[in-house]
Order: C-alpha cells, then sequence, then structure tokens
C-alpha cells in the first residue's frame, strides 16, 4: 500500500511539471525537509515570542529586542560574509577549507568586540547597568556567535536538505528549551539575553562539530585566500545588510520607546516567518541553479520568479484575512500590532525576487553584488531615518514595505546590466 501511493504520488509530480516547469520530484523532496525545518523553527520561535511576550511586560520585552538587536548589530561587523564564501566553495567541492577560514573568522571578529566592551563601558558610565553587562556577554561571545552562522549553511549549500534540517532543528529546539527552562526561574531580561546568546555559541559549536564530521572535513587551507577574499566582499555587502537590518529596532528604541519597538517586534513576526518559507524555496533552487549553464538559469529563474509572485500575493491576502484572530489567540496583548502585521505581510509580495538574486549568487560577480546591495540598503537607511522620528513604529512599517520594493528594483536594474552579457 505504502509503495503504490509513492508510485502514485511520483506520477502526479512528474504530471504537474508539464504546467510547473520544475522538476518536482526534486522540489518535493527538497522541499519536504526544508518546510519541516522551517515549520520546527517556526513552531519554537513563535512558542519562545509568546511566553516572552505574556510573561515580560511590552517595556521589558521591547529592552530585552533591543540587546538582541544590539548583538546583531555587532556581529554585522566582523566577518559575516563568511556564510555565503563557504556556500560558494561548498558548491565547488572545497569542503576542506571550512576550517582554515573558520579561524579566520574568529580573529576578525575581535575588533568588533572591542567596540561592544567600549560602548558597554559607556552605559556603565551613565548608570545603566542593564545594558553595560549586556554588552559585556555580546563582546565576549560575538566572535563564535558570528563566525558559527557558517554551520546553518553547510549542508543546504551540498544540496542535503535533510540533514541541514536535522541539525539545525536540534539547534533551535535546544536553545529555546534552555530560554523557556530559565524563564520558569526570573523574568531578568539580562539573565534572558544572556542564555539565548551563550545556547547559540554551545548549540552552534556542537551542530558545527557533528556537521564537520558528517562531512568527512580535514583541514586543507587550498582555498583558504580565495575564500576568505570573497567572504571579505561579502562582509562588507552582509555587513551593510546586517547594520541596516537592526536600524529600525535603534530608531525605535530612540524615538518611541520600548512599548513601540515591542508592538513592533511582535508585528515583524508573522511576515518574517512568511519571508523565511519563501526563502526555502530559494534554498532548494540553489544547487540546481548553480549546475546550470548561465543563459539557461537565466531564463529559468525569470519564469519561476513570475510564478512565484502570484503565489505570494495569494499567501499574503489569506494572512490578512486570517491575521486579527491569530492575534486575539497568541498575543491578545498586543492587537494594536494586527494592522502593522497585515502590512508587513504584502512585503513578501517583493520576495520573489530572491530566485534572480539566487542566479546572481551563483552566477555573478562581486559587482553583480554590489549593484544589488547597495542601493537598496541605502535606499532602506533613508527610509528608516526618515520615517520612523516622525511616525514611529507606523513610519518603521511604511519604510520596511518600500525597503523591499527598492530591494527588488536594484535586483532589476543589475538583471539589466547583466543581460548585455547573456544571450537572451
Amino acid at each position: 500500500m505504502i509503495e503504490r501511493n509513492r508510485r502514485r504520488l511520483y506520477s502526479l509530480l512528474r504530471w504537474s511539471e508539464r504546467y510547473t516547469k520544475t522538476d518536482m520530484v526534486y522540489f518535493a523532496k527538497g522541499n519536504f525537509w526544508l518546510t519541516l525545518g522551517r515549520m520546527i523553527s517556526m513552531v519554537s520561535g513563535f512558542g519562545l515570542t509568546i511566553v516572552l511576550a505574556n510573561a515580560l511586560t511590552p517595556t521589558d520585552f521591547g529592552v530585552y529586542k533591543y540587546v538582541i538587536a544590539t548583538a546583531g548589530l555587532i556581529g554585522a561587523f566582523s566577518l559575516n560574509g563568511l556564510s555565503a564564501a563557504l556556500t560558494r566553495a561548498l558548491n565547488r567541492g572545497q569542503q576542506n577549507v571550512i576550517p582554515s577560514t573558520f579561524r579566520t573568522g574568529i580573529i576578525w571578529s575581535i575588533p568588533a568586540s572591542a567596540v561592544a566592551l567600549a560602548i558597554g563601558g559607556y552605559y556603565f558610565y551613565m548608570g545603566n547597568e542593564l545594558l553595560g553587562w549586556s554588552l559585556v556577554v555580546i563582546a565576549l561571545t560575538n566572535p563564535l556567535q558570528a563566525t558559527l552562522t557558517i554551520t546553518k549553511s553547510m549542508f543546504t549549500a551540498t544540496g542535503d536538505f535533510k540533514r541541514a534540517t536535522y541539525y539545525n532543528s536540534i539547534r533551535n529546539i535546544a536553545q529555546v528549551a534552555v530560554i523557556v527552562g530559565v524563564i520558569m526561574f526570573t523574568e531578568s531580561v539580562l539573565i534572558l539575553a544572556s542564555t539565548y546568546l551563550i545556547a547559540s555559541v554551545v548549540m552552534g559549536a556542537f551542530t558545527y562539530w557533528r556537521s564537520a564530521r558528517a562531512l568527512g572535513i580535514t583541514d586543507d587551507p587550498t582555498h583558504h585566500n580565495e575564500t576568505i577574499g570573497y567572504a571579505k566582499h561579502m562582509s562588507l555587502l552582509g555587513g551593510l545588510q546586517l547594520a541596516t537590518a537592526q536600524l529600525d529596532s535603534f530608531l525605535l528604541w530612540h524615538f518611541a520607546g520600548p512599548v513601540a519597538l515591542a508592538t513592533y517586534a511582535i508585528a515583524q513576526g508573522p511576515a518574517r516567518e512568511l519571508r523565511m518559507v519563501a526563502e526555502n524555496i530559494s534554498a532548494i533552487a540553489l544547487p540546481k541553479i548553480a549546475q546550470k549553464e548561465r543563459t539557461e538559469a537565466h531564463r529559468v529563474v525569470m519564469d519561476k520568479s513570475r510564478r512565484l509572485f502570484v503565489l505570494y500575493f495569494a499567501v499574503a491576502c489569506a494572512y490578512a484575512l486570517g491575521a486579527p484572530h491569530f492575534f486575539a489567540v497568541l498575543f491578545p496583548q498586543y492587537m494594536d500590532s494586527v494592522l502593522p502585521s497585515q502590512i508587513l505581510a504584502f512585503g513578501l509580495l517583493f520576495q520573489s525576487r530572491t530566485l534572480v538574486d539566487i542566479f546572481f549568487l551563483s552566477h555573478g560577480t562581486v559587482a553583480d553584488r554590489y549593484r544589488i546591495t547597495v542601493p537598496s540598503q541605502i535606499a532602506r537607511v533613508v527610509l528608516m531615518c526618515l520615517l520612523i522620528p516622525f511616525y514611529g513604529m507606523y513610519g518603521a512599517v511604511i519604510a520596511s514595505v518600500l525597503a523591499e520594493a527598492a530591494s527588488a528594483l536594484a535586483i532589476a536594474y543589475a538583471h539589466h546590466h547583466a543581460k548585455k552579457h547573456i544571450n537572451v
């Protein structure tokens, strides 16, 4: 019975390919594991958010989000491009370069930690011990925190979505379980934020060790300089992206206060998870697109992007209709987050650009990455700085959606420029 149903499903998937123009068997296998991983991550992440949002006051929850945002900002000034560089190296069969690049990444993270200590000293001087000690913890965990992000893409880059889901799920569940356990004994923002950062490092180190063993990685620095060189370019661009990603939290903290930041953070949650599900499709597509010839890869991603736009529009509309009920059940203290959440969900429409971005990652040049990243991030900074001081949380919401549109326009421009060198 099971085998017969499997054959029927296989036949159905092959039949559907005449309409989707996609290898649906490969997509179903990959998407099953990535969707399962995303569901586990989403459930654990939402579970943590629900616990924190209901256990802490909106002010304390806003402070917690500010500390986590600060950790992200400090990490932006480390060698954050290692993950992208190693993804490319893994696609080329150069996995043995990982140990040497990992060591280099730790060294490059030390200056950012020194800056964190300096900022912590400033907060101590101003009498704010909570933020002072938070910066100390951030400084101590940053070198490993920033470098261990490579573990999230080690299996995805090779198309082994099953093991990628397995290791990432273990990390997510264990990290959330530790924090939930701690919150049963204390509501201290400092202890909770420190637990989050330390647990992230411990689980990241564990999954790095297990992943390296599973891949049979040895220490061969043959491609080290090439990989680090690419990582530096990606870090410059990635640092800009990571820093601007935290800008809305910092501006809201200073211009609207921690309660507004907490309300905005709750509104962002569902939209962020919808974007992550959309990124599963890009992760599945990466190995396939990387293997195709440049002209064929370009044709495929353009066709799929149009289809994804229609799908994401339907998903955004469905979420907008269900959002009031969702918040009434899970976040009754944050009903003010419903409308911002609905608006943010329509930013999902611009996620149809991600396949084109994958094309440039696998077949583009460093110059293409600059054309895509720099204009879109400048637009994000300008929009946030103009709208948040005057319109608070709704300024952040509108700026976020417009920034997604600016990113799509930047990719469209890079695509127009690349067409000169592609036979289409």
